[in-house]
């Protein structure tokens, strides 16, 4: 295992649980301190994992701290993403509680060492973990921790809960001032008549108040809008076609009569447009029109010069805050800008606002933008894990592979329902060194444009857009022939379900032909219907025959 002791300085022992259920991740007596890791380096693992001793947590809040070995006491906050991934999503309690909500951590580099201080909002009651349940999820080298639910690797007490808030009437907008105007009525409805609480005398006011028709308060017509409006009538027909008095208003029907008779007049003349604009004068009209937005627009094609890409329109734009699209000639040098039109140059920046890095947009790449009121921010920017070591490792692997971890390095990554060699975590992008697991991806060819895609079943690195009966694991979408939308899921539990006509679900459907070797784990119940066929040099074996089991019906 890669814990090798761990120390925890809070209000409940190691290996227990915390009471306290708590949907909201605010709870005081969940939050989690001062929680010690002590991990040495991996090589012989394919994932690094802490699981927090009170495990599940809130991913809001959570904090990640190393001493590494041989440090003094300073300790060092870890960042998401480059250091380390939130792992075994608990697909239940984040719908439920509407807040992300995690297992565990995986360290990025394997070979981080030292002490680890975790801080983080325990989630608490039946939800967390006994001290054998740790133990498994941290001795298990099968699941891939990013891709697998909480949910497949703990036996959970019981579905989890959608939790119902509760509202106080007084908390909602404006309703104070209908509480506070109520208890008004109440008040006065008490105490009118002296002081002596005669209500039948108010109740006998206000309904003379009701009965009052002679403008009771005194209004005004400038206090209810009408002084916006003229005191004219209606016109009558003649006064409608004639078309010549100001003094009135007209009705659907006096304006349709208008209509048709100026419909007549101009078919009884034989020239009805005697009169033409010149050029000069259509030129003045083009040119005093206000100022273009391009929101929604696509504006063209971005040339770089140095590191600034520019777009000449014919006239100034304006900077709304809008969805704009343009096509970049070269893909991007670090720190770029974007000039478009006269305006002047402005950062271009992925969704967290900082500015893109090399080779995020590719060449000939068509991006969509947004302002932000400062800077233009790149849409779909990349997600990804640096690798740390040379690309000549990478020399059995093409650009953009489906890959997975294999022994401190990659390996080619194939959904074959046969871990390791399903945990896909990403698509090498060998150019830059790197694993891309989000964001666009060009560089493929023949996709088509909308549709989903799958992990392949039968191709190692390779995808389709055919899902897979069993094992399928979404990457992405298409975004174009070339660029996909990089997101990649765990092959859902239930996707071998029923399927039929019209909803009419009754056919369980399974290939008849095993074309690559399976082992079926220890204490698992695999069921094909036959006949079935299994090809040369491909077997089915057993982890533990005493407790697999498969049958074929």
């Amino acid at each position: 295992m890669p814990t090798t002791n761990y120390q925890y300085s809070g209000s409940f022992a190691p290996g227990t649980y915390i009471p306290v259920f708590d949907p909201t991740g605010n709870k005081a007596e969940n939050k989690v301190t001062n929680e010690l890791h002590t991990l040495t380096a991996e090589t012989d693992r394919n994932f690094h994992v802490i699981v927090p001793l009170f495990a599940p947590f809130f991913y809001e809040g959570f904090k990640l701290y190393l001493k590494e070995a041989g440090a003094s006491t300073t300790y060092n906050e870890l960042e998401e993403g480059t250091d380390y991934i939130f792992a075994y999503s608990f697909l239940g309690a984040t719908r439920g509680t509407a807040k992300p909500v995690y297992g565990a951590i995986s360290l990025i580099n394997n070979q981080l060492s030292g002490i680890f201080k975790l801080e983080y909002q325990a989630l608490g009651g039946n939800w967390s973990l006994n001290q054998n349940t740790l133990n498994t999820i941290l001795s298990n080298q099968i699941q891939n921790p990013r891709s697998t639910s909480w949910e497949q690797i703990v036996q959970l007490p019981t579905v989890f809960p959608v939790i119902d808030h509760e509202w106080n009437l007084k908390d909602l907008i404006g309703a104070s001032d209908l509480v506070e105007a109520i208890e008004k009525v109440s008040t006065s409805l008490t105490t009118t008549g002296g002081g002596g609480g005669n209500s039948n005398e108010a109740l006998l006011l206000i309904n003379t108040h009701i009965e009052e028709t002679n403008n009771p308060h005194s209004t005004t017509k400038a206090q209810v809008g009408l002084d916006k409006v003229n005191n004219f009538p209606t016109a009558t027909d003649i006064q409608a076609v004639e078309t010549t008095n100001d003094t009135t208003y007209v009705t659907p029907r006096s304006a349709n009569l208008a209509a048709n008779k100026v419909v007549t007049d101009h078919e009884t003349k034989q020239d009805p447009h005697p009169q033409y604009m010149t050029q000069t004068e259509v030129e003045s009209i083009v040119s005093n029109l206000s100022t273009p937005s391009f929101k929604g627009s696509y504006l063209g094609v971005a040339t770089l010069n140095v590191s600034n890409y520019v777009i000449g329109l014919s006239s100034g734009v304006s900077l709304t805050n809008g969805l704009f699209s343009i096509k970049f000639d070269s893909e991007n040098p670090s720190s770029a800008t974007l000039t478009i039109g006269t305006d002047t140059a402005k950062t271009l920046v992925n969704e967290e606002g900082n500015p893109i890095e090399a080779k995020e947009i590719l060449a000939n790449q068509t991006r969509t933008l947004v302002y932000n009121g400062t800077n233009f921010i790149v849409l779909g920017t990349m997600k990804y894990i640096s690798l740390p070591f040379s690309s000549s490792s990478l020399s059995s692997l093409t650009q953009n592979d489906a890959v997975r971890f294999n022994n401190g390095g990659l390996a080619k990554a194939i959904a074959n329902n046969t871990p390791p060699n399903n945990n896909v975590i990403g698509f090498v992008d060998k150019d830059s060194n790197r694993v891309v697991y989000g964001g666009v991806l060009g560089g493929f060819t023949g996709l088509e444009t909308d549709s989903v895609y799958y992990l392949s079943p039968t191709t190692a690195g390779a995808i389709t857009k055919t899902k897979p009966y069993v094992d399928a694991i979404k990457v992405g979408i298409a975004k174009s022939s070339t660029e996909l939308y990089v997101a990649i899921t765990a092959a859902a539990p239930n996707d071998n379900v029923p399927t039929g006509s019209n909803g009419n679900k009754i056919f369980y459907m399974n290939d008849k032909i095993i074309t690559a070797s399976h082992v079926i784990a220890a204490n698992i119940n695999a069921m094909s219907i036959g006949p079935i066929t299994i090809a040369d040099g491909v077997e089915v074996t057993f982890e533990d025959p005493d407790t697999g089991v498969w049958t074929i019906i």
